[in-house]
């Protein structure tokens, strides 16, 4: 290649990186409204999207509540197969763990009822 040739494909490339930003942001869709509404104002449109970050919050609570409630289960049913624990032991611990979990989100639906 020649140095011309050299050139106009420099200034082909930086053409075309030029226009690369406005051909990525040509199609970027509008950002969802919180589910309460927009509100009438700045400060109400905070406080609904914060509503919506603490029912999201809530589940994340919910969510490992659950885990750890059937991690312990299936730890104790582990110790029930190798004879380290009891059948009572380990139907106590999901009758527990059960009631547990149903107060965690009942408690968090109240919570999120409350905002």
């Amino acid at each position: 290649m020649t140095r011309r040739s050299n050139n106009i494909v420099a200034r082909l490339v930086l053409a075309l990186l030029a226009a690369a930003p406005a051909w990525s942001c040509a199609a970027l869709p509008t950002p969802d409204a919180p589910s309460r509404g927009q509100g009438s104002g700045f400060l109400q449109l905070l406080q609904n999207y914060a509503y919506d970050i603490a029912v999201v919050a809530a589940l994340g609570i919910s969510a490992v509540a659950f885990i750890v409630v059937s991690m312990n289960v299936v730890q104790k049913f582990n110790e029930v197969t190798t004879k380290k624990a009891t059948w009572t032991e380990f139907f106590i611990l999901v009758l527990i763990g059960g009631g547990l979990l149903i107060i965690v989100i009942w408690l968090a639906n109240k919570a999120v009822e409350i905002l």
